[in-house]
């Protein structure tokens, strides 16, 4: 089973190039409220385990779709 911190360091990683640096993506992992699932971050959504619908949106994100 993979946990929360592996989760977390996966979502980092995939985000840390377009958010600019390793800080601007814990930044956005811990304060950027995901509007379309439900206005939770994405450290909330996987504290709730939501993972794969985070992941689900990081890959809506990078083909070049809108937050």
């Amino acid at each position: 089973m993979v946990t929360r911190e592996e989760q977390e360091k996966v979502v980092l990683a995939r985000i840390q190039n377009w958010a600019g640096s390793r800080e601007a993506a814990e930044d956005w992992l811990v304060n950027f409220r995901i509007t379309s699932l439900g206005g939770l971050t994405a450290q909330q959504l996987l504290a709730s385990g939501r993972a794969e619908e985070l992941q689900h949106f990081l890959d809506h994100i990078e083909l070049g779709g809108f937050a």
